[in-house]
């Protein structure tokens, strides 16, 4: 028996390269929660198809989820959802004006005033609290990686004044900043929360490293 599924209308805030994919996501029209659409295991990532790679920051998308999250939820995302289908419908575009209204205070970047959130903080508060994505207005400034310099990072401060670098994973965006051009220091970052992760030498702990998945120039 097919699955029951349910189609939530998004306003797309992330479109991003992740490994085997995409990462995608957005704010449902209707609850004002966020959704990141994810494939059924052994992989999360979103392939690349045209329905998903065509989108914009911003459209206003029809997504046919099935009717469940991961049980127990992703480490740390309780924002995945399953897909059901790639038939993924355009239906509008969302204005800047309503956009900035989906901002959230910058005073805490998911949960720490740093680039990355150690898994033993999120273990210890109820998985209700966790938090994998986040809307801000920031102003920002774009440089090369310092550890990598085919990817672009982004330096912005949060509201206590805390200055954070993180990696972009905004396809659109980087391309832009591979060109030369201009891009503005005032924009809508979508700030995500990807799972645990450590250097395969073993030389640190497992971390959640922050990542600029969506950039909206403003």
């Amino acid at each position: 028996m097919k699955d029951k599924y349910a189609i939530k209308r998004l306003i797309i805030l992330a479109n991003s390269i992740q490994p085997g994919g995409r990462c995608v996501a957005g704010i449902c029209t209707e609850t004002k929660e966020w959704i990141r659409p994810v494939a059924k295991p052994p992989g999360h990532a979103v392939p690349n198809v045209s329905s998903v790679v065509g989108l914009q920051l911003l459209d206003i998308v029809d997504v046919p989820l099935i009717g469940e999250r991961p049980k127990p939820p992703d480490r740390y995302q309780r924002e995945n959802w399953f897909v059901d289908s790639w038939d993924w419908n355009v239906v509008g575009r969302c204005s800047i004006k309503d956009a900035l209204g989906l901002c959230e205070t910058r005073d805490i970047v998911l949960h720490t005033d740093n680039d990355r959130v150690d898994p033993s903080y999120l273990d210890s508060i109820p998985q209700s609290k966790w938090k994998s994505l986040q809307l801000i207005k920031s102003n920002v400034s774009f440089d090369r990686d310092y550890w990598n310099s085919t990817r672009w990072r982004a330096t912005f401060k949060d509201g206590f004044g805390k200055q954070i670098y993180l990696k972009v994973t905004d396809p659109v965006i980087s391309a832009k900043l591979d060109r030369g051009e201009d891009v503005s220091q005032r924009c809508l970052l979508t700030i995500s929360l990807p799972g645990p992760w450590a250097p395969p030498d073993g030389s640190q702990p497992e971390r959640c490293y922050k990542l600029v998945a969506g950039v909206v120039e403003l």
